[in-house]
């Protein structure tokens, strides 16, 4: 079993970072993990750093900086990773599943479309309370291709709002990074898309 990183469970107690993998498949432009050290445009068969869920559960509970319950630390699951990428959401779907009992607040935030069928599988848990925010993140609508080449279309991923809203998951906009002259180009369509899914931030 690979051994844990700092990286894999990054932080403080007031809010800490969870990543299965230091990496990630997209290859958007603007990344910051190669500055980290982490490669981006990861293919199958390419050297990662994953490691299994089940090791950062346990690990995380042994952590000085984790305080349980619903006013303890927030859990962000992903920054230094894709955590709904499909070689990581089997993983990502468990984890939120097994940390729903401590009651803390959970955090996702993703460039892929979060299904109902996906969904399902965490609000159907015994353990669901409405703990966990998805936030669908978008830089640009007209130019993703140009900087976000390996995800999947915007539209795509907003299709995700419906199945939050359906299954009673809280679910917001997430622009980040604002690119200079590129994002503000797309503000009157991330207005209507915000309308259309009735997203209340």
């Amino acid at each position: 079993m690979k051994t844990i990183l700092p990286e894999h469970i990054y932080g403080n107690s007031d809010r800490l970072f969870l990543n299965t993998e230091l990496g990630c498949s997209s290859a958007c432009t603007y990344c910051y993990l190669p500055t980290e050290g982490f490669q981006i445009g990861l293919k199958k068969n390419d050297e990662s750093h994953r490691i299994d869920g089940n090791l950062l559960i346990q690990t995380l509970l042994k952590d000085s900086r984790t305080i349980l319950g619903s006013n303890g630390t927030i859990f962000s699951i992903g920054c230094f990773s894709e955590a709904w990428d499909p070689k990581n959401r089997k993983t990502t779907i468990q984890i939120i599943k097994d940390l729903l009992k401590y009651g803390n607040p959970l955090q996702l935030a993703t460039k892929r479309r979060v299904s109902t069928k996906d969904l399902h599988q965490i609000t159907s848990s015994p353990d669901w309370n409405g703990q966990l925010s998805i936030y669908i993140s978008s830089t640009t609508i007209s130019h993703w291709q140009n900087y976000e080449p390996r995800t999947i279309p915007p539209e795509k991923r907003f299709e995700s709002f419906a199945s939050c809203r359906e299954l009673g998951v809280d679910a917001c906009l997430y622009l980040k990074p604002l690119l200079s002259g590129i994002t503000i180009k797309d503000i009157a369509h991330y207005g209507e898309i915000m309308q259309t899914y009735k997203v209340p931030a």
